[in-house]
């Protein structure tokens, strides 16, 4: 410990990860030890593991992995609390979350501006040496309308326009291609069809299928007007005044020589015929 050291300058608080920000944590910390005049590189790392508590010092051991943290410098502990408590992931959402920031309906101007500061304490700007470069990616991921691409490049570390193009790139042709071979896996116009001619068949009868055969006796082998039971069947008819006729209609009236089913396989149109009264004759005798 060096004679011009100051223990007693400054009051550090024991670091609480839930409460406090490693960030300003550990630029208070370096204050202080610049205050008491510590130099010693051993003197920085027990300076930090007297005030870095007990849940930060158990997650910095699990951190090393088996590794002599006595082999580490104070910058090198630093940086991996900071790995830790604020990893790059949390930084690009905090930096998204300002460049996306709206005010509440029930938070003043003020409240708004304070609440967009407090979050660029965490956003680490001042590690941005590039500042087009870190406006335009920020500006794309915050119009971006993609959700997956969104959230893909939100996870990336160090993101450089060019980095981002390339993601965006890649994933935006991997849907594409996982979209065409959807649509090629559906059913196609042969599989329609064959699906079509099933249920016709299974139907029974169908509007397109029509079938020849004679209305007049049912055979399939002439049509109505070579029947020659046509001819041979006589039936009682009537027209107009005229009763008790009978003969053959030689004209049957039918829509077509075509039916759907050869259900009706011929028509008969019969009519009652009266009896008209004869009126009683007188015979004279001379």
């Amino acid at each position: 410990m060096s004679q011009n050291q100051q223990p007693n300058l400054g009051k550090l608080w024991i670091f609480d990860p839930t409460k406090n920000r490693w960030s300003s944590y550990e630029s208070m910390m370096r204050r202080i030890i610049i205050a008491r005049g510590i130099t010693e590189a051993d003197d920085k790392k027990v300076f930090l593991f007297n005030h870095i508590g007990a849940a930060a010092y158990e997650a910095l051991e699990v951190a090393m992995n088996g590794d002599n943290m006595d082999s580490k410098s104070f910058d090198e502990l630093c940086t991996v609390l900071t790995g830790l408590f604020e990893p790059k992931g949390l930084i690009a959402a905090t930096r998204h979350k300002i460049f996306t920031a709206k005010q509440q309906s029930d938070q003043s101007s003020r409240q708004f501006i304070q609440q967009v500061k407090a979050w660029s304490m965490k956003a680490s700007f001042e590690s941005v040496q590039n500042t087009r470069d870190f406006v335009q990616v920020q500006a794309i991921i915050a119009g971006l309308s993609n959700q997956k691409i969104k959230e893909k490049l939100l996870e990336t570390t160090d993101l450089t326009m060019s980095k981002l193009e390339e993601i965006v790139e890649l994933l935006e042709g991997t849907q594409s291609a996982a979209s065409q071979m959807a649509a090629a896996s559906g059913p196609g116009t042969i599989a329609m069809l064959d699906r079509r001619r099933g249920r016709d068949q299974m139907d029974g009868k169908s509007k397109g299928r029509q079938y020849k055969c004679c209305f007049s006796c049912g055979s399939d082998a002439h049509l109505k007007a070579d029947c020659p039971e046509r001819q041979r069947k006589p039936r009682r008819i009537s027209r107009g005044t005229h009763h008790g006729l009978d003969a053959v209609d030689s004209e049957l009236e039918y829509d077509s020589e075509y039916s759907s089913g050869c259900d009706g396989m011929h028509a008969i149109r019969q009519c009652e015929s009266g009896r008209e009264e004869i009126p009683p004759v007188k015979l004279c005798v001379g």
